[in-house]
């Protein structure tokens, strides 16, 4: 399972600083992890949460982290999308 997420910084110079700290105290150090990239101010990606039984509680934290990062002027997370299969099958209740 995982989020597509969007951030925008409050300015460019904290973008190497803030991916820095992001990888290492939101995504490694929660055994997560975040394929994406950015330019300027503007960084999004994927975010694995792992499995169905812990997603909920890795994005609840996630949302956390991000809400009191002071270097973010505003961030979007997705709905949970099954990165393994189909992730439209969570919406549409494929069989």
């Amino acid at each position: 399972m995982g989020v597509e997420v969007d951030i925008k910084l409050n300015e460019e110079q904290a973008v190497e600083s803030f991916l820095d700290d992001f990888i290492e105290k939101a995504i490694e150090s929660h055994c997560l992890s975040f394929g994406g990239g950015g330019k300027g101010t503007q960084l999004s990606g994927v975010v694995e949460l792992g499995y169905v039984a812990t997603h909920l509680q890795k994005r609840d934290w996630l949302v956390n982290w991000l809400s009191n990062e002071p270097r973010i002027k505003a961030f979007k997370l997705s709905e949970p999308l099954d990165l393994w299969h189909n992730h439209s099958c969570l919406t549409t209740g494929c069989s």
